[in-house]
């Protein structure tokens, strides 16, 4: 029976293929970076514009659709008494340098069988996917015996404000997924522990053999930044060391683009690298470490003892807190990352940006305390922003047991359970775990230049979503 249901929902979803397509261009084409609130658009306008066009996909369907004052949305199936949630986002990450695209971020766009765009793979791809799978789950007509929510976040990219308006208004779901990893599932995410570091400045105006104006680099922490650049005026002794100090960390960093320009008595040094999601920071190349390496280096009498080193050598070059004293790891879930996310001028002082994450074997106040323990005696303070607790359902878990079976169900694959670092919205209630959108061994596109989801993908994904709604529900 299980089979000929999936066979019938399967057929549906392969007759709504070009136009889940076309709803996933369209929607990568909504620019949902959060910006500046609006009334009834706290997190700016594109960003309630992606969530009406979801909600309104879900009204055209047959759906009822609901939007909590613009902070969170939510299209329902069924009835019953128990509720079970699928909690995706609209909003998205900035798009980085846009010279690393080979299109617009936000064009849309179908190349080579793939959607290409901002929000492709995270998480509009997957959010249409679950739609179109709960379309044919309704479309066989069976009464469910539980209700059914796609639940559509707002900032999930930057403060999850979306997701706590509607745990603080509304119903909490009794189980759920977030379409917002990996497939089969990944029941084990890190915790989370974002920091800002404080540091004065080292080069003000006076005596020195710099003066550094401003520096800065990467948009948000939750991305390895691809390119940062500092301002500063040399006096003849450091202009003189510049190449060659150039030359040195070119060899440290073999990877880093760095150019420099002079006009009007300042001297613009750009570092350029390769951006990668937080959660796997080793995938990139972060800009802003050969950037302090070159400061650092042309002070060659007092350098290793100024603030910016106290900074780089304990989070720089490498990603896995070796520098901190935090080098844990664990079977369950694996290694402690770090990723420098910004760092900018503010005033007569820098602000850096960290975003860890830890093994769910340590709990975000021993990161904390790591922190603090890593810095003391040094120029550099330490504010915790936003701690995320480990998540971690075990293996034999039901929720993550139906999972995998609705996934078997479809690929004729085995499946596969991960650990991963990123902070989905499975956090956000219990039982909750990651389920999809990424396939085993597949190339994880997110945060990075052209974005993309294959169209096969997207069209598989929805039968998987669709096996599992159909389980979960009846």
């Amino acid at each position: 029976m299980t089979a000929d249901r999936n066979a019938q929902m399967s057929a549906l979803i392969d007759r709504w293929r070009s136009e889940l397509t076309e709803n996933l261009c369209r929607l990568v084409r909504i620019p949902s970076v959060q910006q500046p609130p609006q009334p009834g658009k706290p997190f700016g306008e594109p960003v309630d514009r992606a969530l009406q066009f979801v909600l309104d996909i879900a009204t055209q369907s047959g759906f009822s659709a609901t939007s909590l004052d613009g902070y969170f949305g939510y299209a329902e199936y069924g009835d019953g008494a128990e509720l079970v949630g699928a909690l995706g986002h609209v909003d998205v990450v900035p798009e980085g340098d846009r010279s690393d695209w080979s299109t617009d971020p936000f064009a849309g766009v179908v190349l080579d069988g793939r959607v290409i765009g901002r929000g492709a793979t995270d998480d509009k791809g997957p959010v249409l996917s679950v739609l179109y799978g709960l379309r044919a789950v309704a479309m066989l007509g069976d009464p469910p015996k539980r209700r059914f929510r796609l639940m559509l976040g707002t900032n999930e990219e930057s403060g999850w404000g979306g997701i706590a308006h509607y745990l603080a208004h509304d119903e909490t779901p009794t189980c759920g997924f977030a379409p917002d990893g990996m497939f089969t599932v990944a029941n084990r995410e890190k915790g989370i522990v974002a920091s800002r570091l404080s540091l004065p400045n080292p080069y003000p105006r006076g005596d020195g053999p710099f003066v550094l104006i401003d520096i800065s680099g990467g948009k948000n922490m939750n991305s390895v930044p691809d390119s940062a650049q500092a301002i500063v005026c040399l006096d003849p002794s450091a202009a003189r060391r510049l190449p060659a100090t150039l030359d040195s960390v070119q060899t440290t960093y073999p990877w880093a683009q760095i150019g420099i320009s002079q006009s009007d008595g300042e001297t613009r040094i750009h570092s350029a690298g390769h951006t990668a999601h937080a959660m796997t920071p080793s995938t990139g190349r972060n800009a802003i470490h050969p950037l302090l390496e070159l400061l650092i280096r042309l002070d060659p009498e007092t350098g290793e003892r100024s603030p910016l080193a106290q900074l780089a050598r304990r989070i720089a070059p490498e990603t896995d807190g070796r520098g901190l004293g935090m080098r844990w790891s664990d079977a369950t879930s694996g290694e402690l990352t770090v990723n420098l996310g910004t760092l900018r001028t503010v005033g007569s002082t820098l602000e850096a940006s960290l975003d860890i994450r830890s093994p769910v074997s340590r709990s975000c106040s021993d990161v904390e305390r790591g922190l603090q323990e890593a810095f003391a005696g040094t120029d550099v303070t330490v504010k915790t922003l936003r701690t995320m607790e480990p998540l971690y359902v075990p293996d034999d878990h039901p929720l993550v047991q139906t999972l995998c079976h609705a996934y078997e169900s479809v690929t004729g694959k085995p499946s596969v359970l991960h650990a991963i670092g990123g902070g989905s919205y499975a956090r956000a209630f219990q039982p909750c775990v990651s389920f999809g959108a990424v396939h085993p061994g597949a190339e994880i596109p997110i945060h990075r230049a052209d974005e993309y989801i294959t169209i096969e993908d997207l069209t598989r994904n929805a039968k998987i979503y669709a096996a599992a709604i159909d389980r979960l529900v009846r």
